[in-house]
């Protein structure tokens, strides 16, 4: 986008949260602009100042998780999202934010079993299939890359438009030794998103286009 529209929109949003300080979705709002232009930390001190001032709804404090995830702040990502959980023992979206920040952490049993709490009450999001097979990849065992199938399997099957679902189904597919079937994943992932870079490397890699 326009660099100088950008900036007006985060003055207007920061005159916004001045004027209505208990508007949690601006303050949402400017941190997802501030981050969309490389201004990391200030978008965590936007979401920070939210909840310090005791404006902070669930999904805020989920953005905030995930954020603090996204910037390495792992510890206090899994502190905020904790809390929330706690506090919110029906937030499927917070559970599954949580079992992201266990994934990064190598948190490798607690985050299966965020996930699995996710899938309880909801079996049909394709997301947390694609988080559970993401974690099971990241355990770089080839004892995993079954497990990893199953689970990003399910992910296509319920959407198969994620391209990094695809893209890990190869992976898996990889460490097992079929790359008939991982050339066939990565090859679906690059249709479905031509700009992804992941599926091209690993086509490469491997000698195919």
């Amino acid at each position: 986008g326009d660099p100088g529209s950008s900036a007006e929109a985060i003055n207007i949003l920061r005159r916004v949260v001045q004027e209505r300080p208990d508007l949690t979705v601006a303050y949402d709002r400017l941190a997802f602009m501030l981050r969309a232009t490389g201004r990391m930390p200030e978008a965590v001190a936007v979401l920070d100042e939210a909840a310090r001032a005791g404006h902070a709804d669930p999904a805020l404090l989920r953005s905030l998780g995930s954020l603090l995830r996204d910037s390495g702040d792992l510890q206090r990502s899994a502190s905020v999202l904790e809390a929330l959980v706690k506090e919110n023992s029906a937030d499927l979206q917070g559970m599954d934010a949580l079992g992201q920040t266990y994934t990064r952490m190598h948190r490798t049993r607690d985050a299966e079993a965020m996930f699995r709490r996710v899938l309880a009450a909801s079996p049909s999001s394709a997301a947390t299939w694609n988080n559970l097979g993401v974690l099971y990849l990241s355990e770089n065992r080839a004892a995993d890359a079954a497990a990893a199938i199953d689970a990003l399997s399910r992910a296509v099957a319920i959407n198969p438009a994620l391209a990094g679902a695809h893209n890990g189904l190869g992976v898996a597919f990889a460490r097992q030794g079929d790359l008939k079937r991982a050339v066939d994943e990565w090859r679906e992932a690059l249709k479905i998103r031509p700009d992804f870079e992941d599926p091209r490397a690993n086509l490469e890699r491997v000698g195919a286009r």
